[in-house]
């Protein structure tokens, strides 16, 4: 008889006789400070955490690391899992776990398919709760200083959506009806801006109206772009004015000038780091790279640090490495964690990095020596990065 001893098989996820409670939660528009106090206890409560694309670093930074994750974020032209597979993920999850958090950016229930999650669960008799997040709408704007409404500018506004199939674009909104309110909030309408220009002017929108772009609000890498109705396309185009975006059409914009108030931390040559590790089971692990990402960051000024992993954790490096290039961001550093000098390292790391040098050539996407585990992580992530930028300057 052989000595060897058979794998042992995984375990079957325990069903639960009655369904536990699936809590749809908005993480607002990005700034952590921005969460509310229920999504923040629900973070520490949940089994699980369903989360979305627009969810930032710092807000997952605050999941406990025992806390399985599960990625399903979605940007254009690619979606990790349809939408009908989220519904069906979180009413699996529902019978194994107690507290299942859907986590969202902005509010779950503004353009963010929310309602369907919802509908889907009370279809199964599943007990749900949703917990409103701050909507980008309204966020955006605000720290951008522009006002929704004013006594002397505005009384009226609407949220619309700029996300529409091009065979549906213009039977999907009421555009005669939208051109008479005083403020549009426009979601997901970047690509798009031309046509929602010219339906707003050919529906009775003065030409001359200001229009604000408003890209990565609340956060450190918020961007604005000004202009009016009639150029506002023609000024986003050749500029680094990328998603998530908000577009705030009405003369409330101008107010900008005087109620500015937000100072993002910009750095003109700021460098964007991934720190790549294996990707583990263990949610421990995954969340210490995370942590280190985010301690980094608050640390050094000069430098973004991005959490990836090569399998088994979500997001991936070619996720991080597109959302950056998508940016306009040209200059991208990529630090192996606790890799060994093997088939990643020496093939498929450089192979996957080729990959995305060919579909974004303006992107300077270079490797550092491999970090070893060790006590000094933060000191040893910068070392590596100062000796690849003294060899590529060389």
């Amino acid at each position: 008889m052989s000595s060897r001893k058979r794998k042992s098989l995984p375990a079957k996820p325990t069903v639960r006789s009655t369904p536990g409670k699936v809590y749809l939660v908005g993480a607002g528009p990005g700034d952590p400070g921005l969460l509310t106090l229920r999504a923040a206890d629900l973070l520490q409560m949940a089994d699980v955490v369903v989360h979305d694309n627009l969810i930032s670093d710092a807000i997952l930074a605050m999941i406990p690391s025992s806390t399985r994750r599960i990625y399903v974020g979605k940007h254009e032209g690619s979606h990790s899992m349809s939408q009908d597979k989220i519904n069906e993920t979180l009413i699996e999850l529902s019978r194994e776990h107690a507290c299942v958090l859907r986590l969202k950016g902005g509010n779950p229930f503004i353009f963010g398919r929310g309602g369907e999650e919802a509908e889907s669960l009370a279809q199964q008799g599943i007990p749900f709760e949703v917990v409103p997040g701050i909507s980008s709408g309204m966020a955006v704007p605000a720290y951008a200083g522009i006002p929704l409404t004013h006594r002397n500018h505005a009384s009226s506004f609407g949220f619309i959506t700029g996300h529409q199939a091009p065979d549906n674009f213009y039977a999907a909104v009421d555009w005669e009806k939208v051109a008479s309110l005083d403020t549009l909030v426009i979601y997901m309408g970047l690509k798009r801006i031309a046509d929602i220009s010219r339906e707003l002017m050919r529906h009775g929108k003065a030409a001359d109206t200001p229009v604000a772009v408003i890209c990565c609000g609340t956060m450190p890498e918020q961007t604005e772009l000004y202009g009016r109705l009639d150029d506002i396309a023609e000024k986003v185009e050749p500029q680094v004015i990328k998603p998530p975006a908000i577009i705030v059409i009405g003369t409330v914009v101008d107010l900008h000038k005087q109620l500015s108030w937000f100072a993002p931390r910009r750095h003109v040559d700021r460098k964007d780091i991934i720190l790549l590790a294996h990707g583990s089971s263990a949610s421990q692990a995954s969340s210490g790279i995370r942590n280190a990402a985010n301690r980094l960051s608050n640390h050094h000024d000069a430098y973004r640090f991005h959490a990836a992993f090569l399998e088994r954790e979500e997001p991936s490096m070619e996720h991080i490495a597109e959302q950056l290039c998508r940016q306009g961001i040209t200059n991208i550093g990529v630090v192996p964690l606790f890799l060994s000098q093997g088939g990643h390292v020496q093939q498929d790391i450089p192979k996957r990095l080729d990959a995305i040098r060919q579909r974004f050539p303006s992107c300077d996407i270079y490797l550092t020596d491999i970090l070893g585990s060790g006590p000094w992580l933060d000191a040893a992530v910068m070392s590596r990065i100062h000796d690849s930028e003294n060899r590529k300057g060389a």
